[in-house]
């Protein structure tokens, strides 16, 4: 015996199957009383949504007649808080187009500066600039370029006399 083919009814009631898939469903609730009478329940479910689904949502006559004087008096009416709020906002905008708008006309041109304080160069002088390199292993004295100023060496500051030295020590 075939298996019970209640999960295809919806599709046959809607015409959603292939052909095949109608010919089983066909054959099966020959034989099947239960497939039978499912189907039956599909097909009374299919015509009542039929006929119920247009009425769902339809106003019933004068409805809308009846109900349009309430819809607009909760549209017109604005609470005076709301009426006031934007009054101000419309009274702060001209304000400050006002505002800019004379600034612009009796103000000074204004010029905007991208490095405020240019940097000077410095001195700046020629040196020489060799044509190859030498090898980095060799051992030469490279003489230093015409820029290049005397190393700095660090040296100890002078020990204090001897007789002064009680003079440093903080008590």
């Amino acid at each position: 015996m075939m298996r019970h083919v209640a999960r295809l009814l919806p599709a046959y009631v809607h015409g959603q199957l292939t052909r095949r898939e109608r010919d089983c469903v066909l054959r099966h609730i020959e034989d099947c009383p239960a497939c039978r009478a499912a189907l039956t329940r599909e097909q009374w479910i299919a015509r009542e949504l039929k006929a119920t689904m247009p009425a769902i949502g339809r106003p019933e006559p004068g409805q809308l007649r009846r109900l349009w004087p309430r819809v607009r008096s909760q549209l017109v009416s604005v609470p005076p808080a709301a009426r006031m709020l934007s009054s101000m906002g419309v009274l702060a905008m001209l304000a400050l187009v006002f505002a800019l708008s004379v600034s612009s006309l009796f103000g000074a041109p204004t010029h905007a500066i991208a490095a405020p304080n240019p940097l000077v160069p410095a001195d700046i002088k020629a040196t020489t600039t060799p044509v190859r390199t030498e090898d980095p292993n060799a051992d030469s004295e490279l003489a230093a370029s015409q820029t290049a100023s005397a190393p700095i060496i660090y040296r100890p500051s002078p020990a204090p006399p001897p007789g002064d030295v009680n003079r440093f020590i903080q008590r």
